[in-house]
């Protein structure tokens, strides 16, 4: 079949935009999964921060914000700097260097 005129698009109804602009998406409006989910806390300059922990507690991950700034994803047996990650727990990594092992928790953990 060979279309041999384009197809008028039928008009909006009346007063469809001013119905479109009052539509606010689902997910700006649950304020309350965005605060449960977000915590604000001071960034050391001088000292790795964990910010996230994810994965299966068989194998799971962190995000560590260096002090140059820069975000590492780290697992046991990582190595962060000169310590090692030993462990990742729900809401901290332990580094160890040498015979000494530093607990590094979540913000307000």
């Amino acid at each position: 079949m060979i279309l041999t005129k384009s197809l008028r698009p039928l008009a909006r109804p009346d007063g469809f935009d001013a119905r479109a602009a009052q539509v606010v998406p689902a997910a700006a409006s649950n304020d309350t999964v965005a605060r449960a989910a977000t915590t604000s806390a001071p960034i050391p300059r001088a000292e790795p921060m964990l910010i996230g922990i994810f994965g299966s507690s068989d194998d799971a991950s962190a995000l560590v914000r260096l002090p140059s700034g820069k975000i590492a994803e780290v697992s046991k047996g990582s190595r962060l700097g000169r310590d090692t990650v030993v462990a990742v727990a729900e809401d901290s990594i332990i580094l160890q260097r040498g015979k000494k092992a530093h607990r590094l928790s979540m913000p307000d953990a």
